[in-house]
């Protein structure tokens, strides 16, 4: 409990606190890679490191700069994200960088508009189009899963008729083979009396 009232402190001073709840010089020094492009971001990583980072795109890494950027300045002013991975996964999610810009800027941090916080940090174009992708194969999943359990019952209904009738035809082979016994001697009482 005193861990969260600490974090809670540091995040929100009490009034009258020497301590301000504006962002550190760190913050908005970081937050100055929002004047770049993810794709001269990018260029210039590429360009620094060559060949380090040749699986991405320009966007891909610059998208990823600003991320990691982000992440510092951030828990450097005393947010609590867990790991970089986590904030990066966090932020794949629309709904979420909408959450993470408007606390930012209700703190006070400088990111320009929503729009352009979120081409720098949020889901690139072919993020969003795998995502997609992503979301109408499992809705075309469920559905071939509940035809296949559909087809299921059905065959489940077959086994059951199949039972049915394999039951029926023991109980009829059952009945019939005693009354095989009376057609032998109703015909052989016919006899007889024919005979006699």
């Amino acid at each position: 409990m005193d861990e969260i009232k600490a974090v809670m402190r540091k995040k929100f001073p009490p009034s009258g606190s020497t301590q301000s709840n504006t962002p550190s010089t760190s913050a908005s020094t970081n937050a100055q890679f929002l004047a770049k492009s993810n794709a001269d971001l990018g260029k210039e990583v590429k360009a620094k490191y060559p060949g380090a980072y040749d699986n991405l795109s320009d966007d891909e890494l610059g998208r990823k700069v600003n991320r990691k950027f982000l992440y510092e300045a951030l828990t450097k002013d005393g947010y609590a994200f867990g790991t970089l991975h986590e904030f990066s996964s966090k932020l794949d999610n629309p709904e979420k960088v909408k959450a993470l810009y408007d606390g930012i800027i209700k703190d006070g941090y400088q990111v320009g508009d929503f729009r352009a916080f979120n081409e720098k940090m949020g889901v690139s174009e072919s993020m969003m189009a795998m995502v997609q992708k992503r979301e109408a194969l499992f809705a075309e999943k469920s559905q071939i899963d509940k035809r296949i359990e559909e087809k299921r019952k059905q065959v489940s209904n077959w086994e059951e008729r199949w039972n049915f009738a394999q039951l029926s035809a023991l109980i009829l082979l059952a009945v019939a083979y005693p009354l095989r016994f009376l057609l032998v001697g109703i015909r052989w009482s016919i006899k007889t009396l024919r005979a006699a």
